[in-house]
């Protein structure tokens, strides 16, 4: 999962690229962040990412469940260089995704195929 981050980091400009001019077929920009409150850490997708300021900006897209005072819909924001990663869809298929690429390959191929077929996305794992 490490790794995950530090690719998702190292390529953050291939998805402010994509986010700032989006073409046709791409969608769900989506940037991960991890909160720290109280030694405990929890990653949570950001939705309706904007980004402005050098900091991407969006809403919380899960319901927390270790970080107290942050719910669903909140907006906050974050340094590209702290995410842990990001994601779009273009055309059907999963761009970046890093961390989801990690999960999805620990998956059975059935519980595999109900995640992308629920997500509606192809999940190319390498």
């Amino acid at each position: 999962m490490r790794q995950a981050v530090r690719e998702a980091r190292r390529t953050v400009r291939v998805f402010i690229a994509a986010l700032k001019n989006p073409v046709k077929g791409q969608h769900d920009f989506e940037v991960k962040k991890p909160f720290v409150k109280d030694g405990e850490v929890e990653h949570i997708w950001l939705a309706d990412v904007e980004f402005k300021g050098n900091r991407f900006h969006g809403l919380v897209d899960n319901h927390p469940h270790n970080i107290k005072g942050l719910k669903y819909g909140d907006r906050v924001s974050v340094n590209p260089d702290e995410i842990s990663d990001w994601a779009f869809v273009e055309n059907g298929k999963l761009m970046g995704g890093y961390t989801i690429r990690v999960l999805a390959g620990n998956l059975s191929p059935e519980e595999r195929k109900n995640f992308e077929n629920e997500a509606k996305v192809r999940i190319d794992t390498q």
